[in-house]
């Protein structure tokens, strides 16, 4: 089994890969179109071996983690990992995986792809659905408990032995960074309510990978009420607010009117956005997003 760490804001899982959940606004599902909403810096993530005594028994197991996710925010993972060996990763809400749609299946499926190739893969936006769109990862209602909180598992193998190389071919560095370079995009690409995520084909084949030598850890997406019950804490302070809605032109609900312990775009550590456009600074990294009417386009995320 493969190690995991936390530094706090994101999990590595063996050598080379990690991710972090990243904040950004809800799409509503409305059938109207709007430009996909950027990042806004990442979540807190706490341990669930940190909290023994206030979270349910099936918390407790290997690799358990938990974030506090607003009513009016979403998550979107964002991965990163080693060019020159990548890795194999599952993604589910549950038993079910997010790559697919369909219940999870251990090993790995290479005719009806059920895993990324990170960081090929540069980020995942939510869950795929049987009718073939994407729903956002968010938290439950602010009236269910710690039982029902969304999971999100992740499963990242490593290639088989001598696949792919120990360490980067120096010949290639400049050449792969001047790819990326080139390949960044302008946001503000509109997308429809319903968004279908596009999923990277393995060009390296499923026979690359591991299928024994992986590390899986879980990620709860936890209420504001159920991390007050759990941590006894203040919640951390979120950029996200009716004004940056406006500003990106979605619509405000009234259930994401919530009470805040902090100023909302607020200082503290649990959080390094500034919603500010001159905060933001832009992702090299690019994805092909197809909608509806199957047009495509490439996104590009902004963070801090």
């Amino acid at each position: 089994m493969l190690k995991f760490r936390s530094d706090g804001h994101s999990i590595r899982i063996g050598s080379n890969f990690s991710v972090s959940f990243q904040r950004t606004l809800r799409v509503p599902d409305d059938g109207k179109t709007y430009r996909f909403p950027p990042g806004f810096g990442d979540f807190p993530i706490c341990r669930v071996e940190d909290y023994l005594g206030s979270v349910p028994e099936s918390w407790k197991e290997p690799g358990a983690m938990f974030i506090p996710v607003y009513q009016r925010e979403a998550v979107w993972l964002n991965f990163d990992g080693a060019y020159w060996k990548p890795n194999a990763v599952k993604v589910a809400l549950g038993d079910t995986s997010a790559i697919t749609g369909r219940s999870l299946r251990h090993g790995l499926e290479s005719e009806a792809q059920d895993y990324v190739v990170c960081p090929d893969q540069a980020w995942l936006d939510g869950i795929s659905g049987s009718d073939g769109f994407t729903r956002q990862f968010v938290s439950g209602r602010l009236d269910e408990g710690p039982e029902e909180a969304c999971c999100v598992r992740l499963i990242v193998h490593e290639p088989m032995e001598g696949r792919f190389p120990e360490r980067p071919p120096r010949e290639q560095f400049g050449a792969i960074m001047a790819c990326c370079l080139a390949a960044a995009r302008e946001t503000g690409s509109p997308a429809i309510g319903r968004m279908r995520q596009m999923i990277r084909a393995d060009d390296h084949g499923a026979d690359s990978w591991d299928a024994d030598n992986y590390g899986e850890v879980t990620v709860r997406l936890v209420t504001t009420v159920t991390y007050r019950e759990i941590t006894g804490s203040p919640l951390p302070p979120t950029p996200v607010s009716a004004r940056i809605y406006e500003e990106y032109g979605l619509p405000w609900l009234a259930a994401y009117e919530e009470e805040c312990d902090a100023p909302e775009g607020g200082g503290g550590g649990a959080s390094r956005a500034r919603p500010t456009g001159k905060g933001r600074t832009r992702r090299k990294n690019t994805s092909r997003i197809s909608f509806k009417d199957g047009r495509t386009a490439s996104q590009e995320r902004f963070a801090l």
